[in-house]
């Protein structure tokens, strides 16, 4: 089967990470994806550690490997008004428009959505931002994924009960809003299908983690109170405990996984000491019953010990995994979510792979991320028709890296 987007042309003016992931993903879907950067400069991830440096010392920023899989690179300056003009002619044939810029940057270089839709009213433009273009008093306010998370409540629910607010291992901010964006951006193609005209997608990655934290501001919602960090508001074992040579997690959140967890450790007699919920509501009486005898089990045991004997019973549970290991997990080399892939520079290197398996429908392989205006030539030739003597001008100009 073909790719699903492979006739949707996007624009990639996004920059970093929430941006450039989504427009990956797109990409990944067969989407031909067009990271338009300015000339000589650059994405600004381009110039932060990590990086990889080739033997003749070029050197290669992780941030851009990471997220510029499958898309082709045009160096342009859309500030510069010959750089506008001929985006301008590059939004008449696109499909979307991409960017994640402070609100208000597109309109100051004369390329917002409503000067977009003049040129193409089928355009779709998509932007993520930390408080999103409209209707809220902090649209101006400058944000990163780390302010997104103190926002949202989701970092104060993270971590340890008597620890302080923990910080997500990963850029939750960036990456949950990229997957919204893109939900919003299919939504907005097949609205276009029935309305033939384009729209704007305004995500907010704080609005983002809001949504993620759904359940501890429904639980606050519903009863006033705050969901206590270390607390994911099971009632039943669902939480980290530590063996002889690492930790494990147990969910064991419903009375019938209790019933089995107990079964495994050989104490069936605890689950007739906390059958059913207490007064307050608080089922089972989990830590005064069942996780003192729990935490002194898996304490005398190994990791494998504990999971050899949880599996039997069908207990949910698993080794905490280093990077290290999770690299080497069967599941993930059988599921091909370690890709590999060849970098004019960086040369063949290994990277995650889509999460989306669609039956019938191949996985784009060796697809990488490409230089500083790598394409130019090619994507000004293919899709406006221009020649040698053009592309030579605007080099020469400036306009075009």
């Amino acid at each position: 089967m073909p790719l699903p987007l492979e006739d949707l042309l996007v624009l990639d003016l996004t920059q970093m990470a929430a941006g450039p992931y989504a427009t990956m993903l797109l990409a990944d879907a067969g989407a031909n994806v067009i990271k338009i950067e300015r000339p000589r400069v650059g994405d600004p991830s381009r110039g932060l550690p990590p990086f990889h440096i080739a033997a003749d010392g070029r050197k290669t920023a992780a941030g851009i490997l990471r997220m510029g899989r499958g898309k082709r690179g045009l160096a342009l300056d859309v500030a510069n008004p010959t750089g506008k003009a001929v985006f301008l002619e590059l939004a008449a044939k696109a499909d979307v428009v991409w960017e994640n810029f402070v609100p208000g940057t597109m309109e100051r270089l004369g390329l917002g959505y409503d000067r977009l839709r003049e040129v193409n009213p089928r355009l779709i433009y998509c932007a993520i931002s930390g408080f999103g273009r409209e209707g809220s008093p902090e649209r101006d306010r400058a944000a990163l994924d780390l302010v997104a998370q103190a926002e949202s409540g989701l970092m104060d629910i993270t971590g340890d009960a008597n620890g302080p607010p923990g910080v997500s291992g990963a850029v939750m901010g960036d990456l949950v809003a990229a997957l919204y964006g893109v939900i919003g951006t299919l939504n907005a193609v097949l609205l276009r299908q029935q309305t033939g005209v384009g729209t704007v997608v305004d995500v907010s990655m704080a609005d983002a983690l809001l949504a993620l934290n759904e359940r501890a501001v429904l639980a606050h919602l519903l009863s006033g109170e705050p969901m206590v960090r270390g607390n994911l508001g099971h009632a039943g074992p669902y939480a980290r405990f530590q063996a002889k040579d690492g930790y494990v997690v147990i969910a064991a959140s419903i009375p019938t996984l209790w019933t089995r967890l107990c079964q495994a450790i050989g104490r069936e007699d605890l689950v007739a000491q906390a059958p059913a919920p207490d007064p307050s509501g608080v089922w089972w009486r989990f830590g005064q019953v069942l996780q003192p005898h729990l935490t002194e089990w898996v304490a005398a045991r190994s990791c494998d010990e504990v999971l050899a004997a949880l599996r039997p019973h069908q207990v949910p549970a698993a080794r905490v995994a280093t990077v290290a290991e999770a690299v080497q997990s069967e599941h993930y080399r059988a599921r091909h979510m370690l890709v590999e892939v060849d970098h004019p520079v960086a040369g063949r290197y290994r990277m995650v792979g889509s999460p989306i398996k669609m039956r019938g429908v191949a996985e784009p392989e060796g697809r990488t991320s490409p230089e500083l205006g790598q394409h130019s030539g090619e994507v000004l030739s293919e899709l406006l028709g221009y020649d040698a003597a053009r592309l030579a001008a605007l080099r020469a100009e400036g306009v075009v890296g």
